[in-house]
């Protein structure tokens, strides 16, 4: 799925991490940050 550029998302993923996707002005891609808890 596709969001709008400038979009920010974030949300534990099973319990085990945080996983944020940021999708940049400049573009539809993304980067990925996964912080073990």
């Amino acid at each position: 799925k596709w969001y709008a550029p400038n979009t920010k998302l974030a949300w534990y993923n099973n319990g085990k991490g945080y996983l944020e996707l940021w999708y940049p002005s400049d573009g539809w891609y993304y980067t990925a940050n996964y912080f073990l808890k």
